[in-house]
């Protein structure tokens, strides 16, 4: 998944999370916050959906640079697995499809506009929802195909929705 392969990253298995949660704490790790965040999400453990969504929306305020827009979008785009085995974390993701959804945040990235900020945040949980394997995921991007929220999600949703019908079809390895 975007460079980061499965088998390695759970190979390290539930004892590299507290590790990987240690790093996006630390000024010092700020150039692989992104990669920290993905793993954590990749990993699928479900006990670290609240870490992730507080990562996302809690450690934040003001303006934030490009190395931790970059680590929140990941966080959020890596939380398919996790919503595959928690309802609150696919509701979590159906709610964040909703450019409107994002506004509430208490943080903004620097150099972007409201609707570039929210509409980006949003198609990471689109993303997010492709590597969901559940009926739900599927229903949800399939009623976005039919309506998106936004105009400019209309081919983020085209290639969740394929990526969703092969992990519905073989599963993710």
């Amino acid at each position: 998944i975007h460079g980061i392969t499965l088998t390695p990253v759970r190979q390290y298995g539930a004892a590299a999370l507290p590790s990987l949660m240690q790093h996006l704490r630390t000024t010092a790790s700020r150039k692989f916050w992104h990669r920290a965040a993905y793993c954590i999400g990749l990993m699928g453990d479900t006990a670290y959906f609240d870490s992730l969504r507080s990562y996302v929306w809690d450690w934040h305020h003001g303006t934030v640079g490009d190395h931790a827009y970059m680590a929140i979008a990941r966080a959020q785009e890596s939380l398919g697995l996790i919503a595959t085995r928690s309802s609150r974390a696919e509701a979590y993701l159906i709610a964040g499809c909703d450019p409107a959804y994002w506004l509430a945040t208490t943080w903004r990235p620097v150099a972007r506009t409201d609707e570039q900020f929210s509409t980006y945040m949003s198609k990471m949980s689109i993303l997010a929802l492709g590597y969901c394997d559940t009926q739900r995921a599927t229903a949800e991007l399939t009623a976005l195909a039919s309506a998106p929220k936004h105009p400019g999600q209309r081919i983020v949703i085209q290639e969740a929705l394929q990526r969703n019908r092969r992990v519905r079809a073989v599963g993710i390895r």
